[in-house]
């Protein structure tokens, strides 16, 4: 299990640059858990909409992983979301490398060709205004080389205690 701590740099976007950065605890902290080492997370930030109550968790996703094909659960593992109360909130809609996905059932495949960033946009909906931030997102995942799709890897990530920067 890989795990890393962010601090929240220039409103609430970090980098990730394959670097452990510890500090002491504190509210502009959070955590990302990876259980396969060579995926990459970068420049994290939740972003909320007061008018319509979502809020859309953005990143970029790499990995170092050779001919590996990235597989997004979107059925009964898809993304989720929790406050400190432990509400879940499922995802609306995911956008990937600025192109809408649709999908309500199994997994959405991902091309990411090794060492290069694509952005993922994933938006929750009946967010309170009020919530500061997400305790949790859970986000789970295959992967496959892509000459043998049965060859496959599950995995997750988890990112922890996310600001919302609500507008």
């Amino acid at each position: 299990m890989h795990r890393s701590i962010f601090f929240i740099l220039f409103l609430n976007s970090v980098n990730f640059l394959g670097q452990d950065i510890t500090s002491k605890k504190n509210d502009n902290v959070f955590e990302i858990e990876s259980s396969v080492e060579d995926l990459i997370l970068s420049e994290v930030s939740i972003v909320g909409d007061k008018s319509n109550n979502q809020i859309e968790l953005n990143f970029f996703l790499s990995h170092t992983l050779q001919d590996q094909e990235f597989q997004l659960h979107v059925g009964k593992n898809r993304p989720t979301a929790y406050d400190s109360t432990g509400r879940e909130y499922k995802y609306d809609k995911i956008i990937f490398n600025y192109n809408r996905i649709y999908g309500t059932g199994g997994v959405i495949p991902i091309k990411i060709p090794t060492g290069i960033f694509k952005k993922v946009q994933i938006t929750f909906d009946k967010i309170p205004s009020k919530l500061k931030k997400i305790e949790l997102v859970k986000i789970n995942y295959y992967l496959s080389s892509s000459d043998n799709k049965k060859d496959k890897v599950e995995g997750f990530f988890l990112i922890r205690n996310i600001p919302v920067l609500w507008y």
